[in-house]
């Protein structure tokens, strides 16, 4: 585990902050707290930046590999967070994946994704930002979530929604005045 920090000022004038990364278990957490200059008054926010690799499901590598073949097309729009994806008694170890899932083990939130940046979705980042006023629970797990839009076998799927990768992660806990922005990358 590695740990750096850095720190604004906290004096009289209502300017400063402090920033501090964690890696481990090679998952990025990132926090910042800071005094809110725009409304001269102290607004403590903990912004959380978390890395985290998905599996593909097998629906997801299903469709993957009916892109090639039966000219399927689907697109991934939105994520979810649940509360699984860690040992109950021991919350900062991760459980296994499993495969086929058709769901999160626990699903409590889902929105679109907020930015993608490659267009294959096999490099890409995929990157979701979650609010204490969003989502007031602890976490360890996420779901990216595909949708058809093209399909020549079978027309009545164009629309359907898929669970195309899933990641679990140590707890994590989102209360009080929290963010969390999520990275999650695709690995085969």
């Amino acid at each position: 585990m590695t740990e750096s920090w850095g720190e604004g000022s906290w004096g009289e004038t209502p300017w400063g902050g402090g920033v501090i990364t964690v890696t481990l278990d090679s998952i990025t957490y990132c926090a910042c707290a800071y005094v809110s200059p725009i409304f001269l008054t102290p607004s403590y926010c903990t912004d959380i930046f978390l890395d985290a690799e998905a599996r593909l499901t097998a629906a997801g590598r299903s469709s993957l590999a009916r892109t090639a073949t039966e000219g399927l097309a689907f697109r991934v729009k939105e994520f979810s967070l649940g509360r699984g994806g860690f040992q109950v008694d021991r919350p900062c170890r991760v459980t296994e994946v499993q495969d086929p899932a058709l769901s999160l083990i626990d699903e409590i939130y889902r929105a679109p994704i907020d930015d993608v940046d490659e267009a294959d979705v096999m490099d890409a980042t995929f990157v979701m930002r979650v609010t204490s006023d969003q989502v007031w629970s602890v976490l360890g797990e996420i779901g990216l979530w595909a949708q058809i839009e093209h399909s020549i076998q079978d027309p009545d799927e164009v629309g359907s929604w898929f669970l195309f990768a899933q990641a679990h992660f140590p707890i994590i806990s989102l209360t009080g005045n929290q963010a969390r922005t999520f990275r999650v990358t695709i690995v085969l």
